[in-house]
């Protein structure tokens, strides 16, 4: 554990606000009784900073998507881009550049998270979507809901089969227990249900 009189390198680089959080945190953290509490509030920040990142993600992404819709210039320097990638920029554009390589990175992660979200929307709303919070979660699990929300494309008849498989999960020993989570679904229960519904409708 840091001294408490020792300067923290990290509030060097770090915006105020930023610094604060961080201090923040640290504080909570020391004042849990036991490693267990420890642990269980790394674990609730872990997921709150993955959150606010997948979150900046989808942003840029959309924004790029509107950008290359709405901006004919920016698609003309986008495609010249692309063509002349191997080419070296002027020196007083490389900066830019540099910003705009760091920009579609960004967006073609955003992207990912987008397309296969977009089609459980189209089949279940996106109500649900942003209930779960599943832009969160990694790409094979997007790649899961989407796979079943094309196998059972009415979230009526989905939700009864999600019900259904974690219930079972719930009873089976050994098993990993339905955790109180804003989004109890796991990769197993989006499996049976497509299991299930080619079997007989629910």
């Amino acid at each position: 554990m840091r001294p408490n009189n020792e300067p923290d390198d990290d509030a060097i680089i770090l915006a105020p606000d930023q610094a604060t959080q961080v201090d923040r945190f640290r504080e909570e953290l020391r004042i849990c009784e036991t490693d267990a509490q420890r642990y269980e509030l790394c674990v609730q920040k872990r997921d709150e900073l993955l959150d606010r990142h997948a979150g900046v993600q989808i942003l840029v992404a959309a924004c790029e998507h509107v950008m290359s819709a709405e901006c004919p210039e920016y698609r003309r320097r986008k495609q010249t881009k692309n063509r002349d990638s191997t080419q070296p920029s002027p020196v007083n554009q490389e900066d830019d550049a540099a910003q705009w390589d760091r920009f579609f990175g960004v967006a073609t992660d955003g992207s990912k998270r987008l397309t296969p979200l977009k089609e459980v929307v189209r089949c279940w709303g996106r109500d649900v979507v942003q209930h779960y919070q599943w832009s969160s979660r990694t790409e094979k699990y997007w790649n899961q809901l989407r796979t079943t929300a094309r196998r059972v494309p009415a979230w009526e008849e989905a939700v009864i089969g999600l019900n259904r498989s974690m219930l079972q999960r719930s009873k089976t020993v050994g098993r990993r227990p339905v955790q109180a989570l804003v989004n109890p679904i796991e990769q197993a229960d989006l499996e049976n249900v497509r299991i299930w519904s080619r079997e007989h409708p629910f």
